[in-house]
């Protein structure tokens, strides 16, 4: 029982609906929650019992009005209070005399004063800026009585539904109340109606359900002969616009929604020629086409959509509507109008399982529908969906509450969507028997003024009752509602009929890759967890390791250009196969380690992430007693061939785990990856999930499965990146700057990649830290001021550009601090040597320097070195800087039983250096990593020594740049000598032999 599968399928407001009832039972969950654990079991980890903090609402009872209700002042209806919903409910007959007129008042004034919404008026008052809502501390009930038991039945339904349409008429904003009730006694043997008729500014799909169970819950109590006792809500109507509010002023939220509409412009180019919107007409000339599936054939949708391929009704639903108005209007691209229940989980503090309110948002979904398969726009509508942050709530906000008329109204002039979407999810019509209400009509009486203008010209709703799926069309003309639906239908059966159909949990956008790519990638890898869009920095990557080692190659000759490689060794009892558990359990969680790159057969290149990825783990028994050799060498030439043999980059995985046994008490383990998979910042993420992992399962626990931050929300980012975007900051910055080379042309003879480590004093690196702190100057930008010193002195150039890599991750990207995978990237850092500075200041100006540079770290670097006059970067520069946190720097809590002997990583680019400064405890730690052949050993170490200098330099800030270039110089020069006397003496030496 405790297994059983919840079986949401993505219906969102069944979820609410679920967290309400285990709510009202002392059980707290999310919605979220019930989607990230799908069984009974796995939510029971995640529940909590305590109750919930209710918020207070402010003393100020007037509040500025929610987007949605800004978006339908905008609508300039002539009778804006005729813009209703209402339902037809039945008072259960066995019941008896306790529901009477004054029981039913008492239950829905209960109903009334428990939720501010049913308070609400909207008023215009004086000195405020537009329509506010008011919430009155007490509003009476509005309860009509009609007796219609002396009518014949149809004459009372007809009366009924006369009395109805007066109800939804007689509605008055500013005075209110604007929900109003209709008691009707049809006589003996028919029981009695109730009419309920709420404006829609105060009432949604979710509200009534909310409503309904309220009332029920009263009229119960009333039945009883208890006065009604009515759960409060958590967070009121107006506590959730204060928070939009809040959120329209976000820089993060501004520039997300700001990013979305580049995309819904350029949707908007050219999709309507020959093929304008229609007018939306009035709610009178509307026409509807109703169309039912069967039970079985409902079924079948749901087992191709959700089980087959991965996805939910909704997102079939979307497809199929948008292909099937395509059709219907001869586009190419359908903007979709995506109506969703609004209520969003925007932090943890926020609950509205209990509010009542109109909480709907309306968000641009564009579906590229250019395509023949169905398949592929249901992926492109997937991958989107999953794209939305909170189902695009942002966009509403941004546009009626951000205050950026700009931004405003570039969103106000976008052309209308071509479609509203609205699946409402799964309810039954079998009344639970106990309840003293029954619904008859979800929707009834005459719910907006027909004189009024329709809010959009096309509109789809999507419901399922009792298991069948029900598709109501609303259109301008009888054809055009009919043809939509019978092409709606089929577009539904072909989706359905999709049998050999590859599963993409995460969609895929169309422009990425045809439909039968991912077929083939399907047969080859099975299912895929999602297909990602390369950034800039991991095309660079493959493009580059392809020229330099190819695909496959491997072996002597293969230079393992971007193969990193972490190596650790551990003394004490390790368990090697709970170890290997934890590295896969790794693999398993975080997507971008399962990645493998395409480059063939797509428009560009993608990361394509098989949903199952067995991690390749090698276990070697290096223990001298077997062999008699040195364990300690052992592993370090399995680290060389390790490197060597590289990646199978058109097969993958790109990532391995060797483990090695060096005595009784002792192992090694050797993490290797490509680096277009992972940055540094990503290892220690990785390795505290490794580690955690082990540590639980050595307790006996279930290791956490909580969810990871998806990386392709950074891919995705990158991918929408305007191309052109940073060009005037890079022409100008680069303007006239001639390259830097240190290492002479490359002789076609590749070298092998060597780091020469040297490591500052403690005190000569406290002193670096208290006089950058003094100065205001970070450790980054001291190493890169001391390299660009360096480089000077060695080329004698006063004007020296270096490649600086950054992070790159963007601080606007929720949770991009916790994401594993490959953000960073290398730009140009131009530094002028100015002579006469002293060292301090001059070091704060490349720090600005440095700053404005990273501001535009993800410009793509070829396009860098376009802009500035060159055909690639190696004509800007041919060494780098990186400066980051050792991997195991942070990796406070130890493995039980084990302890960390040491650990050292491994990278190598295709420069022919490349200078990592990482802090190892109290001590600054400089690794060159150097191509021998470009760059020799003793070259190397004297450049390390130069560098070491430069630092002690800026640590004194005594000197002025001139001065410190030139003993830069000096010495450099000196050693140059000293190495040319050695080297002869050494031939000569040999002529003697």
């Amino acid at each position: 029982m405790h297994d059983d599968y919840l079986g949401l399928g993505g219906d969102s407001i069944l979820s609410i609906q679920v967290v309400a009832r285990a709510r009202r039972v002392g059980v707290r969950i999310t919605p979220r929650q019930l989607f990230e654990h799908p069984t009974i079991a796995r939510l029971a980890q995640h529940v909590s019992t305590t109750e919930a903090a209710v918020t207070v609402a402010p003393g100020d009872t007037t509040d500025v009005l929610s987007p949605i209700q800004q978006w339908f002042g905008e609508l300039a209806l002539g009778s804006p209070a005729h813009w209703n919903m209402g339902v037809l409910l039945a008072l259960r007959t066995d019941t008896g005399e306790n529901l009477g007129k004054d029981a039913v008042r008492d239950a829905l004034q209960a109903v009334v004063d428990g939720h501010e919404a049913l308070r609400t008026r909207f008023v215009t008052l004086p000195g405020a800026d537009g329509t506010r809502a008011v919430v009155d501390p007490r509003t009476p009930v509005a309860l009509d009585v009609a007796d219609l038991s002396a009518l014949a039945p149809d004459a009372a339904d007809t009366r009924l539904r006369a009395l109805a349409d007066a109800l939804h008429a007689g509605l008055d904003l500013e005075r209110g109340p604007l929900l109003r009730a209709l008691l009707a006694h049809l006589g003996d043997g028919r029981g009695r109606r109730l009419v309920l008729a709420a404006h829609h500014l105060v009432m949604d799909a979710v509200s009534w359900r909310i409503l309904l169970e309220d009332l029920d819950t009263a009229l119960a109590a009333r039945a009883a002969g208890r006065a009604p006792d009515l759960q409060g809500e958590g967070t009121t109507h107006r506590q959730w616009a204060a928070e939009l509010r809040r959120r329209a002023i976000d820089p993060q939220v501004i520039d997300r929604v700001r990013g979305d509409l580049a995309d819904l412009e350029e949707s908007a180019k050219g999709n309507r020629a020959g093929a304008p919107l229609p007018a939306p007409g009035t709610e009178g000339d509307a026409h509807r086409a109703e169309r039912t599936l069967t039970a079985e054939r409902t079924e079948a949708l749901q087992r191709a959509l959700v089980h087959r391929l991965g996805g939910t009704v909704e997102e079939g639903l979307i497809a199929a509507v948008a292909r099937a108005h395509a059709r219907c209007a001869g586009l190419d691209r359908v903007v979709v109008e995506l109506e969703s229940h609004g209520r969003e989980e925007l932090h943890p503090g926020i609950d509205l399982t209990r509010t009542v309110g109109w909480f709907t948002t309306l968000a641009p979904l564009p579906v590229d529908t250019s395509g023949s398969s169905p398949l592929g726009t249901f992926w492109d509508v997937r991958g989107r969906m999953r794209e939305l942050v909170h189902r695009g709530i942002d966009h509403g906000v941004v546009r009626h509450l951000s205050g950026d008329t700009g931004l405003t109204e570039r969103l106000r002039a976008l052309p209308a969507p071509d479609v509203n979407v609205n699946y409402l999810g799964r309810i039954s019509s079998v009344a639970d028997r106990s309840s003293a209400l029954e619904l008859l009509a979800p929707s009834y009486g005459r719910v907006r003024d027909p004189r009024g203008v329709r809010p959009a010209a096309v509109l789809v709703e999507g419901l399922i009752t009792d298991g069948r799926l029900t598709l109501e069309v609303e259109h301008t003309g009888r054809q055009a509602a009919d043809a939509l639906a019978d092409a709606l239908l089929a577009e539904l059966d072909a989706l359905t009929a999709e049998d050999r159909a590859p599963l993409v949990a995460a969609g895929l956008r169309q422009e990425l890759a045809p439909v039968e790519a991912v077929r083939r990638w399907a047969e080859h890898w099975g299912d895929l967890s999602a297909v990602w869009p390369l950034t800039p920095m991991q095309e660079g990557m493959l493009f580059r390791t392809l020229a330099t080692d190819g695909a496959r190659r491997s072996g002597a000759d293969a230079q393992g250009v971007y193969v990193e490689q972490l190596t650790a060794v551990l003394d004490g009892d390790l368990d090697p196969d709970r170890f290997a558990r934890a590295w896969q359990a790794a693999v398993d969680r975080h997507a971008v380690l399962r990645g493998v790159p395409v480059w063939e057969d797509v428009p560009a290149p993608v990361l394509v992430v098989p949903a199952r990825v067995e991690l390749p783990v090698t276990v070697l028994d290096l223990r001298a007693a077997d062999g008699g050799g040195d364990p300690e060498r052992a592993l370090a030439d399995h680290v060389e061939r390790d490197r060597r043999a590289g990646f199978d980059l058109r097969t993958g995985p790109l990532v391995r785990l060797t483990l090695a046994r060096l005595a009784p008490d002792r192992w090694a383990f050797v993490w290797t990856h490509h680096h277009v998979l992972l940055d540094g910042w990503s290892l220690p993420i990785l390795l505290q999930d490794v580690l955690a992992h082990y540590r639980e399962e050595g307790h006996g626990r279930q290791p956490g499965v909580e969810p990871v931050p998806d990386f392709g929300r950074f891919a995705r980012l990158q991918a929408r990146r305007d191309p052109e975007a940073g060009r005037e900051f890079w022409t100008r910055r680069l303007a006239g700057a001639a390259p830097t080379p240190l290492a002479p042309a490359p002789s076609g003879t590749p070298g092998t990649h060597r780091d020469h480590v040297v490591r500052l004093s403690e005190a000569d690196t406290e002193r670096l830290r208290a006089t950058t702190a003094r100065l205001g100057v970070t450790t980054a930008a001291a190493v890169h001021a001391a390299w660009a010193l360096t480089l000077a002195a060695e080329t004698g150039s006063d004007d020296v550009v270096l490649g600086s890599v950054g992070s790159g991750r963007p601080a606007d990207l929720e949770e991009a601090d916790r994401m594993v995978g490959m953000f960073i990237n290398t730009v140009p850092l131009r530094t002028r040597i100015a002579a006469g500075l002293p060292l301090g200041i001059w070091a704060k100006e490349v720090q600005e320097d440095l700053t404005a540079a990273q501001e535009h770290i993800h410009t793509p670097l070829a396009r860098i070195a376009v802009w500035s006059g060159h055909t690639s970067a190696a004509d800007l520069f041919d060494t780098a800087v990186i400066v980051a946190n050792f991997p195991f720097a942070d990796l406070d809590e130890p493995l039980p039983g084990v302890r960390l002997v040491r650990a050292e990583a491994h990278e190598q680019t295709e420069l022919p250096l490349t200078l990592t400064a990482a802090p190892e405890g109290a001590r600054l730690v400089l690794a060159l990593n150097h191509d021998t052949a470009a760059v020799p050993d003793h070259r190397a170490a004297a450049l390390a020594e130069l560098l070491r200098t430069a630092l002690t330099a800026l640590a004194d800030d005594t000197a002025t740049v001139g001065e410190t270039t030139a003993e830069l110089h000096a010495r450099s020069l000196r050693e140059r000598a000293g190495h040319r006397r050695a080297r002869a003496a050494r031939l000569g030496s040999a002529r003697t032999r």
